[in-house]
């Protein structure tokens, strides 16, 4: 900050008082009814820039002037907003009905409420509590009034013995003596009851939400930056606690929002909040953290962390364990105190940003960047197996190029760090997609649940492969507990799993109840599309489709579709797709199990085709082979003897 605190920052620096509220601008601190209120550095200074001028408007440029620095470029607008919508919360205040501060249309601000007569701040207001108990009962004693006797109806007032210990004769030894014991027994009292109260009433937390970060650096340039440490955070505090904690992918989705911290909580169905900034400043990196439980809008813990960037790696899990140790919710859990370079750590929080931005291409050059600087960084390899695990299933990369990359990606990232689950969640991976090792597989996803008990993504795949071992309703649990963790980033895969395991009334109803906040989610209809496909309900199934397919800016393919239904029913429709198919050029993978569910469901004229294309589907190790035994259409080739050797190839179970 420049200028803002010039005027208010002197040795004799006064208190601003108004309204229930206190400033004192030499701490930096605001205090309502004598209780501090957290406010972060930005917002605190506005709120001096203001109290300069009470009751003139003071422009939006002068506020820039004043607390955002000329020479760094920064989207100032959404800085000031977040800023203004941090110091109203502080203050109880709204822009609806100011009752301090009132915003000037297109102009700026005025400070309104009626600022009390000065009172200069005392030399020490707060003087550092250094006695022992000890020390402050000999200190009560020896700053005593005289004696009680003197006060006494009738009697003469005796002399006031000097101020020592001495000054106690022997007559009034013995009361002093069981005074001193009276006062002792009732410290011990004090401190039990205290805590003993403090512990009964320690906030009853269970579950937590930790908000995107907000970029202080005065750079849009670093909210890969923030983004990075709200990830990281987040992973440290479901590493070190027994909270169940929210995924980054669904906190996300509140950056730049400006709902109140009860409708997100209520959202997430969580019982506190965390949120704060982050600003980094060349090598300095300054955090500040606050934790809100939603159910009061108390703050119940609020810290500030200033290190240098080569400790930022060091940084979210100090945090994480401070949170959870103020929560009652403490996990002893193994973490990897293993060095890692700071650049390769900021090459790979840009690739993360890249990778959950959906540039993949992007994140897969600084993941790569990451590993040149640091070999041995296992994350790095963890980002790389996942660029190639992404190449595959978006059909860019065909399986027998990228599932062996991807493997040995994963293979290197669990030797350099076996603590570590994003490891454990790419070897997993690896074992189910490029092994069909499913029994391996569940072994790797177990181990990263047991490292971060709240790892949806480890909790999503387990679903899948649990499936593959006909475990069903242990896989619904587990979809569910992903779905609760990260309801957002994936809304459709619970009713996905209802239908895998044929509970297509569960899928229905489940898709239904979450398109009513969520009606534009494409992948919803797109489930509804196959529970209709597998129910015979082939009007909806073809309504839902068309949806789909133009959400997907397919309206030409769409509107063919609609025609080819209208003129012969589902089997014309289905006759339109297996063309459409064929013209898709030879350059592009196409997977043959894809096409194998069209020609099933053509019946007996096409039953050598499609075990054709099942068969081509294991040479080429098509990943989507994995759910054959879950749909249906194919229900009508379990006695023949090359759709078995298919079931065998793969290694699954049967289940016919």
């Amino acid at each position: 900050m420049s200028d803002a605190t010039s005027s208010p920052t002197g040795p004799d620096s006064p208190l601003l008082r108004f309204g229930v509220f206190e400033v004192d601008p030499r701490s930096h601190e605001l205090r309502k009814k004598g209780a501090r209120v957290k406010l972060q550095q930005q917002p605190f200074d506005l709120l001096l820039v203001l109290l300069e001028r009470p009751g003139e408007t003071v422009t939006r440029e002068e506020i820039r002037r004043k607390l955002w620095p000329a020479d760094v470029y920064v989207d100032f607008d959404r800085g000031l907003n977040k800023a203004m919508v941090k110091l109203r919360d502080a203050l109880g205040d709204s822009s609806d009905a100011s009752l301090y501060i009132e915003t000037i249309p297109r102009v700026g601000y005025r400070f309104i409420a009626a600022l009390q007569p000065r009172a200069h701040a005392a030399a020490n207001p707060h003087p550092p509590a250094t006695a022992t108990p000890r020390e402050e009962i000999a200190s009560y004693f020896t700053n005593t009034p005289p004696p009680l006797a003197a006060s006494l109806p009738g009697a003469h007032p005796a002399p006031t013995p000097p101020l020592h210990t001495d000054a106690l004769n022997a007559n009034w030894r013995p009361f002093a003596a069981l005074a001193l014991i009276v006062l002792a027994i009732a410290g011990i009292s004090a401190i039990w009851y205290h805590e003993h109260r403090a512990s009964a009433a320690a906030p009853q937390i269970h579950s937590i939400a930790i908000l995107p970060l907000d970029n202080f650096s005065g750079d849009p340039k670093q909210d890969y930056f923030s983004d990075g440490v709200t990830d990281e955070l987040t992973t440290m505090l479901a590493e070190n606690s027994n909270l169940r904690v929210t995924s980054r992918t669904s906190t996300m989705q509140y950056k730049g929002q400006h709902k109140t911290l009860r409708e997100i909580a209520r959202e997430l169905s969580v019982d506190a909040i965390v949120e704060g900034s982050v600003a980094r400043k060349g090598d300095a990196v300054h955090l500040n953290l606050q934790v809100i439980d939603t159910s009061n809008d108390a703050h119940l813990w609020a810290h500030d962390y200033d290190r240098t960037f080569a400790d930022v790696m060091n940084l979210s899990d100090d945090a994480a364990k401070a949170i959870a140790a103020r929560l009652n919710s403490s996990a002893s859990r193994p973490t990897s105190t293993k060095y890692v370079n700071p650049e390769a750590h900021d090459a790979y929080l840009r690739g993360l940003n890249a990778w959950y931005s959906g540039k993949n291409d992007e994140s897969a050059v600084y993941f790569k960047k990451a590993m040149e600087i640091q070999p041995d960084y296992a994350l790095s390899w963890v980002g790389q197996s996942f660029i190639w695990g992404a190449a595959v299933d978006s059909l860019r990369v065909a399986p027998l190029v990228g599932l062996p990359k991807m493997k040995e990606a994963a293979v290197k990232a669990v030797q350099l760090d076996d603590e570590s689950p994003e490891a454990h969640l790419a070897l997993g991976s690896a074992y189910y997609y490029a092994d069909w090792d499913f029994n391996g597989a569940n072994h790797e996803l177990e181990r990263a649940i047991e490292l971060n008990p709240t790892y949806s993504e480890a909790l999503h795949l387990r679903s899948y492969v649990l499936i593959a071992l006909h475990r069903y309703d242990e896989a619904v649990d587990s979809q569910r507990r992903a779905t609760e963790i990260d309801p957002f980033s994936r809304p459709h895969v619970l009713a996905r799993i209802y239908s895998q395991v044929r509970r297509y009334q569960d899928a229905e109803r489940d898709a239904n109840w979450r398109l009513v906040s969520m009606p534009n989610d494409w992948g919803l209809h797109l489930e509804l599309s196959y529970v209709y496909r597998c129910t015979g309900r082939y009007k909806e199934w073809l309504d839902e489709t068309v949806y789909v397919w133009k959400r997907w800016d397919f309206a030409k393919g769409a509107e063919g579709l609609q025609k080819a239904f209208e003129r012969g029913g589902y089997q014309a429709a289905l006759r339109y797709r297996l063309d459409l198919i064929k013209e898709r050029p030879a350059s592009i993978y196409t997977s043959p199990y894809s096409t194998a569910t069209v020609t099933a469901e053509l019946g007996d004229s096409e039953r050598e085709h499609t075990l054709d294309l099942l068969e081509d589907a294991v040479r080429k190790h098509d990943i989507e082979l994995l759910a054959i035994q879950t749909d249906p259409v194919f229900d009508h080739l379990h006695s023949d003897p090359r759709y078995r050797a298919v079931i065998h190839a793969i290694g699954l179970t049967p289940s016919y």
